[in-house]
């Protein structure tokens, strides 16, 4: 019955904080912050101290760093990771968690205004939906992860795994509607411009018209017979004079 009972006990737990942090990821309207909801709500559980999230989107070669959690000042994450490159690139490549122990001085350090102290455990774990790789999870602190804490880890990983899923397409589709609307900007912008430009063009039309209806009118104003020769040299145009004088109809020399 002990045995029983602690065992629901750790299931409550960690549904508990699993359904928790359920609600932070659906909150959360960023990347960024998706980032910061998972390591705010699962670290201080887990009993780390750091950790870094890198995500890998559909296509791409190099993973990204989304968001760190108390990353050392002084020797911050890369903000990009070639896949092969470091333990973190491995493991994107082979899909393998890994965890480390007894790590050398010159590892990630915890800082505080009280003080500060090296870690002594990394655990890198690759975040996987089906047989996708979406990103990379490294976490250090001092201890390794006991069952319980184990057990929180694979439960909570593949909400996180469906929580960045959702963020890739939204930041597609959101990407996508930023070029529609740009394009329908450029589109605008164009049909304004082909506005302006036959505005202009039936402008000149008119003033066409207008300067040739002028020309004409002095032409057949004119006392003396007039014709206009085009540079093949036939008649284009003639006055009443001209007609008159050669006794031909109106427009028969044409």
């Amino acid at each position: 019955l002990q045995l029983e009972s602690r065992q629901l006990e750790r299931q409550r737990w960690i549904k508990g904080h699993a359904s928790l942090l359920q609600i932070d990821l659906q909150q959360a309207e960023t990347p960024q912050g998706l980032a910061q909801a998972f390591f705010s709500r699962i670290i201080p559980q887990l009993g780390m101290c750091q950790g870094a999230l890198y995500v890998l989107h559909q296509g791409a070669s190099q993973l990204r760093l989304l968001g760190g959690y108390a990353v050392d000042g002084k020797s911050p994450p890369y903000l990009e990771v070639e896949l092969g490159e470091g333990l973190v690139g491995q493991c994107a490549r082979d899909h393998e968690p890994r965890q480390l122990s007894n790590l050398p001085k010159s590892f990630w350090h915890v800082r505080s205004q009280l003080g500060e102290a090296r870690v002594s455990h990394l655990l890198i774990q690759p975040i996987m939906r089906g047989e996708r790789l979406l990103g990379v999870l490294e976490l250090a602190g001092f201890h390794p992860l006991d069952e319980d804490e184990e057990l929180l880890l694979q439960e909570v990983l593949p909400r996180l795994a469906g929580a960045l899923a959702i963020m890739e397409r939204s930041e597609t589709a959101q990407a996508l509607l930023q070029e529609t609307r740009r394009q329908a900007d450029e589109m605008g912008n164009q049909a304004q411009q082909l506005e302006r430009q036959t505005q202009e063009l039936e402008a000149q039309q008119a003033a066409l018209r207008a300067t040739e209806a002028w020309y004409r009118g002095i032409i057949e104003a004119s006392p003396d017979g007039m014709l206009v020769l085009g540079a093949d040299g036939r008649i284009m145009m003639t006055n009443p004079q001209l007609d008159v004088l050669f006794g031909y109809e109106q427009g028969e020399l044409i």
